[in-house]
């Protein structure tokens, strides 16, 4: 029980010094500082204390913050105020920060999925901060939280974009309180179907390929930018296999589609059709309409499909099914791609930074 600041100051500074380092009791003291509002002893705001005890104890404000809001998201998701329970947090601070924020934009599954891990304490902070870039807002990254131009005043750049029609994508909530999850934006549906890809890589490559073993070296890219005619068009999904050493390697370009809709607004894909062997859209294994369209469209062109109604695996992605196999192309201009990737390895290729004039998406 602190009583008063002094105490809760040198009970803090023990608790984060080097020989004892237990973030978790010092984040409970700094929250009874903060509801009993012991820091008005001395100070005018509880920022104005935390400053203080950071420079006390050689760390930075932003550390001490960030034990107090992962303590306090602990209890908001075991649904208590009893500080005791802050002793059996088994995760990361920044673990539990990343969780926050994957819960405001990443679909149900994928949120519930992960804070199931980390409550057992079996996510890494590389894996959720992993998760949260990739679900986080297009261009956040770059404003901070700040909204675009335009959007000043309202709260769309947090994650609010456009929802697709439920018939489209009706994903089930297991094991949560909710009988299903609300619909998923275009956004959420291809993330998630490019982690999906990426999980299932070899099985769904394999069979796109007709191969009866697994690629000896293989690796994805997303978002990657080719040059066709001046402009540069941006490919989803890719991925660069080599199933042997006495084989060449070949490309893999996916178009992601979220619903009709997506797909009859771009006819940009055919172009991607020489910058790889194999082409395949990847969609929502159960949009049926979609499906029809697609393959009444092209006939050199696979499916795939990620089944979002099948439970979401421990690794958060969701199953991929080969509906139709994709034709074997020439790849006239495949070598644009290996050029694309080569700079992007080196960080030379400005084509890789959103927001170019001349993209084309």
């Amino acid at each position: 029980m602190i009583e008063n600041l002094d105490q809760a100051e040198e009970r803090i500074q023990k608790l984060l010094s080097p020989n004892e380092a237990d973030w978790k009791k010092a984040a409970r003291i700094a929250i009874e500082v903060q509801d009993k509002k012991l820091y008005e002893q001395q100070f005018n705001s509880f920022t104005a204390w935390v400053d203080r005890i950071a420079q006390k104890c050689a760390r930075q404000p932003s550390l001490i913050w960030r034990h107090i809001k992962a303590s306090r998201y602990y209890l908001q998701l075991r649904g208590s105020e009893n500080l005791e329970i802050l002793t059996e947090i088994k995760a990361a601070p920044e673990a539990l920060e990343r969780l926050e924020k994957v819960k405001r934009n990443a679909p149900q599954p994928v949120f519930e999925k992960l804070k199931e891990k980390v409550l057992a304490g079996e996510a890494t902070v590389r894996e959720c901060r992993q998760i949260e870039q990739e679900y986080r807002p297009e261009g956040e990254q770059l404003r901070r939280g700040r909204p675009s131009k335009g959007q000043e005043g309202c709260y769309k750049h947090l994650g609010n974009w456009e929802t697709v029609d439920v018939k489209a994508v009706n994903v089930e909530t297991k094991n949560t309180d909710n009988a299903s999850a609300e619909p998923l934006s275009r956004r959420q549906i291809a993330t998630t179907i490019a982690r999906s890809l990426s999980i299932n890589l070899v099985n769904w490559t394999c069979e796109c390929a007709g191969m009866n073993y697994p690629p000896r070296n293989f690796k994805e890219h997303t978002e990657v930018r080719v040059n066709v005619g001046g402009i540069r068009r941006r490919i989803d999904f890719l991925a660069v296999v080599r199933w042997s050493v006495k084989r060449p390697k070949e490309i893999f370009a996916i178009e992601i589609k979220s619903c009709l809709s997506d797909f009859e607004a771009d006819n940009k894909w055919i172009d991607y059709l020489d910058f790889c062997h194999y082409f395949c859209f990847a969609i929502p294994n159960d949009n049926s309409e979609l499906l029809e369209t697609i393959a009444t469209t092209n006939s050199t062109a696979g499916i795939l499909g990620v089944d979002f109604n099948s439970e979401i695996g421990d690794d958060l992605s969701y199953p991929v099914y080969v509906i139709r196999s994709p034709q074997k192309l020439e790849g006239k201009l495949v070598a644009r791609v290996y050029e694309t990737l080569y700079e992007r390895a080196l960080g030379w290729s400005g084509s890789d930074r959103l927001g170019d004039e001349d993209e084309v998406q």
